[in-house]
């Protein structure tokens, strides 16, 4: 019952995280599939460690699957 618990908990989180990145122009779901990967969580953590810096270079902070994304 408890992990039940946590996981809908762990999945409305998630939601809330996705909208939040959408309501604020952040259109990283249409670039990854996983919001919640390797590289999307160094981009996010990167945005949120430096709100103002909007021009930088993503292409660092790519898992090695995804550089040819870059």
């Amino acid at each position: 019952m408890l992990q039940k618990l946590v996981i809908n908990f762990k999945s409305s989180e998630k939601n809330r995280i996705q909208n939040s990145l959408t309501v604020s122009n952040i259109m990283i779901s249409s670039v990854v599939s996983d919001t919640f990967g390797v590289s999307s969580m160094k981009i996010i953590n990167h945005l949120l460690e430096n709100p103002d810096n909007i021009d930088f270079d993503v292409s660092m902070m790519l898992h090695a699957s995804m550089q040819h994304k870059a």
